[in-house]
């Protein structure tokens, strides 16, 4: 591994009897030596595979990478920390990303920036172009609380050096999300990827196991039905009812 001390503090914040002040006294050590590294010209095209607990993203390009990881606190609880590195000429651009998703009070209809980020494990990477302006579409796990586990679709956009996360660009007929944050039982799964074959995202649809617990996200998983989002223009448009068996159907 290129920094083993690195990988173990990685290792060390899983520990759930850790007291939460360790934790942020590790989590800035690691965050030291995590910015040396992604500083570092040489290693920009690293996979840092051996980090096991953080995910690296990377744009077509090569020039763009993002990497997330969480951090687990007392309880069910957990932020998630990490980074947007770009590469320009010789030189390293990296934005710390800070979690503030508590102060987001409606996040599906809310813009955010690095500093006031809707912070989430990065599991997946999608690319759009429109009018020559990149996109990048984001597939994330949010957080597990023992009752509700959270999954989100994110957009992420650069003004220059400026970083926008939380685009008008998810339209579901007359609603306009500039995210798609999903909620469900934590013991439930639910599949949310993007299609190459379909050039679609596709998710389960969710449902409460009953009509009388709508609303009540612990109550609710898959229903057996797929929904899924498609680029167009500029904008993913829903659709419903998306048949995985046979996609000549779609």
């Amino acid at each position: 591994c290129i920094d083993l001390r690195t990988m173990v503090l990685f290792e060390m914040l899983l520990d759930r009897n850790l007291a939460d002040d360790a934790k942020f006294e590790l989590v800035q050590e690691l965050d030291s030596r995590l910015f040396a590294l992604w500083r570092n010209p040489l290693l920009f095209n690293t996979s840092w595979s051996c980090f096991k607990r953080m995910i690296t993203l990377q744009s077509a390009d090569t020039k763009m990478r993002i990497c997330t990881y969480l951090v687990p606190t007392v309880g069910f609880d957990s932020y998630v920390a990490g980074a947007v590195l770009r590469r320009k000429d010789d030189q390293i651009n990296v934005v710390p990303l800070i979690d503030r998703s508590d102060e987001l009070k409606t996040p599906e209809r809310a813009r955010s920036s690095a500093e006031k980020w809707y912070g989430a494990l990065y599991t997946d990477l999608v690319e759009t172009r429109f009018k020559n302006k990149t996109f990048y579409t984001l597939l994330g796990f949010k957080s597990n609380d023992g009752l509700v586990k959270t999954r989100v679709i994110d957009a992420m956009s650069f003004q220059g050096d400026k970083i926008s996360f939380g685009l008008p660009q998810f339209k579901q007929d007359a609603k306009t999300r500039y995210r798609h944050i999903f909620k469900y039982a934590s013991g439930a799964n639910m599949m949310l990827r993007y299609d190459d074959k379909l050039k679609m995202i596709v998710f389960d649809h969710l449902a409460p196991a009953d009509p009388l617990f709508n609303g009540q996200y612990q109550y609710y998983g898959p229903d057996f039905s797929y929904d899924g989002y498609r680029f167009e223009k500029g904008n993913w448009f829903l659709q419903t009812d998306i048949d995985l068996r046979n996609p000549k159907t779609n």
